[in-house]
């Protein structure tokens, strides 16, 4: 389907698609002419804002500013696997959000990224199409059609979560791992956290809301 912006449903998800070091992030507005934002996985990125490459999907890169993660507040858990990038201002986004509590029963969910293995082709975006499993506690569980292995989407940790409805892609969360913690059963199923973890970290490091 083709949208009014003139550009497919995939062209417009891939537009905001980033590459974050060794995994994917997604292109995000600040209420801010400051910066802009990409949302991540934590795993993906150092502290250090200075050591992040991020690379947008036309092979431009784009300067981070700032890393926001969550604290370590208990010393025997890992905080939540997500992360925000402050980088310069990149004008013209507009991304669309949708609610995970909103989603009905089974959405189609489509997660988009750079998997390692294709990074040198000509065309280092990949598409994956499934369906909600479960939404729970701002978690998106997400069965991948064809039921891909770690090895097939190694790389697309932070890559943005889409929910198609009316032929327009709203993004819902990020997916920052497979779902099984054994890599023998590492396949077709990915977590994923909703837009309100990321809402709570910026609110955390008074940073600008987004939009």
């Amino acid at each position: 389907m083709i949208l009014n912006t003139n550009k497919t449903v995939s062209e417009v998800m891939q537009s905001y698609c980033v590459m974050v070091n060794g995994g994917s992030g997604v292109l995000m507005s600040a209420m801010t002419h400051e910066y802009s934002y990409v949302l991540t996985a934590r795993h993906a990125v150092f502290e250090d804002a200075a050591r992040n490459l991020v690379t947008h999907h036309n092979g431009v890169e784009i300067k981070v500013l700032d890393v926001l993660v969550f604290p370590k507040v208990d010393p025997q858990e890992e905080p939540l696997d997500c992360a925000i990038l402050k980088i310069t201002h990149q004008p013209g986004l507009s991304q669309r959000s949708w609610s995970a509590s909103l989603l009905p029963h089974e959405a189609n969910l489509t997660l988009v990224g750079f998997p390692e293995t294709e990074r040198a082709s000509l065309t280092p975006i990949r598409h994956w199409n499934g369906h909600s499993a479960s939404v729970a506690d701002e978690l998106i569980t997400l069965a991948l059609k064809g039921i891909p292995g770690k090895d097939i989407i190694q790389g697309m940790s932070g890559g943005g979560v889409y929910h198609i409805d009316n032929g327009y892609p709203y993004l819902v969360g990020v997916e920052f791992e497979m779902e099984a913690t054994r890599l023998d059963q590492q396949f077709g199923r990915v977590d994923c956290y909703s837009l309100a973890r990321y809402n709570q970290l910026v609110t955390l490091h008074s940073s600008a809301p987004m939009i």
